[in-house]
């Protein structure tokens, strides 16, 4: 049983919260899975060929490599006010710290090629995608829903009252945007059905 690529919160607490992109571990698997194969075929056609099906199958556990170790990781504390993003692949290492303030909500899009992504939009209007390589996964409407319920208690500002209107998403995030506004109604409701009649 493969480890689960989803987007996920693993640390929630009223001060913080961690949400990780792990690796797409089925995706690297399989180009694992198509360096064995192609070996194998290529010394089929030719069984004295050495060099072509071992450069072949090295380019295959190339990519694989990268996929298995990227990564990413966003850190909300309320109580430092920052977001930090920790992005890695491979030997690629990035690190952005934003201001917790200035996060006014998390947002589900779909790119241009129709794969979702989880990413963070701020008052200034710039958005800030969490997923390596938009890869498809699971997990981005859960995630996007605990970090927006982050937020709203947030007490240095983020997606409470007072934050100025969140700008306007771009076209390719609007279909995720209905879905996710969506399941936030459902969820809410749901809690508001839990509560005792007074």
């Amino acid at each position: 049983m493969l480890p689960s690529s989803a987007i996920h919160v693993v640390q929630d607490s009223a001060e913080q919260m961690r949400v990780i992109c792990p690796p797409n571990y089925f995706l690297g698997i399989l180009w694992i899975l198509a360096s064995a194969v192609l070996f194998v075929i290529l010394k089929l056609v030719a069984p004295r060929e050495w060099k072509v099906p071992v450069l072949v199958a090295g380019l295959c556990l190339l990519v694989a490599s990268v996929i298995l170790t990227s990564h990413e990781e966003a850190v909300l504390s309320k109580t430092e006010d920052t977001l930090k993003m920790d992005q890695r692949m491979a030997f690629y290492h990035t690190r952005q710290t934003l201001p917790l303030h200035s996060i006014q909500q998390a947002a589900v899009g779909t790119n241009e090629g129709n794969t979702h992504m989880l990413f963070f939009v701020t008052s200034s209007g710039q958005d800030i995608s969490m997923d390596i390589g938009y890869m498809p996964r699971d997990g981005y409407y859960s995630s996007a829903l605990a970090i927006n319920n982050f937020l709203a208690g947030s007490t240095s500002g983020g997606a409470s009252a007072g934050v100025p209107q969140r700008p306007a998403i771009p076209d390719w995030a609007k279909k995720g945007e209905a879905k996710l506004a969506e399941q936030t109604k459902k969820y809410e409701d749901r809690i508001a059905q839990q509560k005792p009649n007074p």
